[in-house]
């Protein structure tokens, strides 16, 4: 029948518009007929308990069941240190699988039912919001699947680039959009996902940074220079003594796979920079205790002895320097 609703599958994310509104402006018959809307495909999702992207992946990549990970397991498997760490995680079906289940873990933690009720209500700005997401998402996952078969399987038929450039006026946008707000005559809608990266790396290492109290490297006429970052977490991780939320090993992982992008302006899969939102939640905001008190300092916690051998051990790192200090932001027992 000409009104029958059309039965959504997995691939229809590849004509989906945001609404009827945005259906309408397609020019090309066939494709406004072949297109669903985000709420219909976030509808078929739901439905279907994603099982049909579950099952797309799982299938793409030759699996039956998933790999038991947690998240330092994702981490440690899909980023890199490094452009040559990079390349060798890429010859690997881990960092493939990782991946995988990391992009569909995500799309089960964003796009819930609860949502799709105040999505419903939702004014359209809201709605071109989350299908952009969703569409980023989709677009990852076979680009994930072309990439593994470019360098597991050797099959060239659809080329891979997952590490897409972001250009500078895409950063000037995000500066808006910073400035004036997303809602705003001055900036654009439009998320810009990769440029959050930049955001992940400075968090992590001014939360560091101020949590031991060593923000730079004083000399005695008062000129500032680094204290490099590496320095410092090799000396944190000969305490292990220290609670974080999460591994610091994770932590450090997560700085320097950032710090690839602050010099390249590589972006990496979209999923990746929700989950490392989600991870570092603890890290930035603290925890509630027990006695339902909550601080930002105790997401990272140690005594106070270990604090003063860390302290003495960034102090000595160069004799010619005073280390540029702050209260340090952590708790301290």
């Amino acid at each position: 029948m000409e009104n029958e609703k059309k039965q959504v599958e997995y691939g229809d994310y590849v004509f989906m518009s945001c609404d009827e509104e945005d259906k309408s402006c397609i020019l090309n018959d066939f494709i406004k007929d072949m297109s669903v809307t985000f709420m219909e495909y976030f509808e078929y999702m739901l439905d279907d308990e994603f099982k049909g992207i579950e099952n797309h992946i799982l299938k793409s990549l030759q699996l039956k069941n998933w790999c038991n990970y947690n998240d330092d397991d994702i981490i440690d498997s899909i980023l890199a240190k490094t452009d040559m760490e990079r390349e060798r995680k890429k010859q690997k079906k881990d960092y493939y699988i990782a991946n995988g289940k990391c992009a569909l873990d995500m799309l089960k933690f964003i796009f819930t039912k609860e949502l799709y009720d105040v999505l419903k209500q939702a004014p359209g700005l809201v709605k071109h919001n989350y299908y952009h997401i969703l569409k980023y998402f989709l677009i990852d996952i076979d680009q994930l699947i072309n990439e593994y078969e470019n360098n597991i399987n050797h099959n060239y038929k659809y080329y891979a680039n997952p590490h897409r450039p972001i250009h500078t006026m895409s950063l000037h946008n995000v500066l808006r959009q910073s400035a004036y707000g997303r809602t705003s005559f001055h900036s654009f809608t439009d998320i810009e996902i990769d440029a959050s990266i930049a955001i992940i790396r400075q968090m992590v290492e001014l939360r560091i940074r101020r949590a031991f109290s060593a923000l730079a490297l004083v000399d005695k006429d008062g000129n500032i220079y680094p204290l490099d970052m590496s320095s410092i977490f090799d000396i944190l991780k000969r305490h292990d003594d220290i609670v974080f939320p999460g591994k610091l090993t994770s932590i450090e992982r997560i700085y320097k796979w950032s710090n690839l992008y602050i010099h390249s302006g590589r972006g990496d899969y979209a999923w990746i920079t929700y989950f490392l939102e989600k991870y570092l939640r603890n890290l930035s905001f603290g925890t509630q205790k027990e006695d339902g008190s909550w601080s930002y300092n105790n997401g990272i916690s140690l005594s106070k002895e270990t604090y003063k051998m860390i302290e003495h051990e960034i102090e000595s790192l160069n004799s010619k320097y005073t280390v540029l200090k702050c209260k340090p932001e952590c708790e301290i027992k």
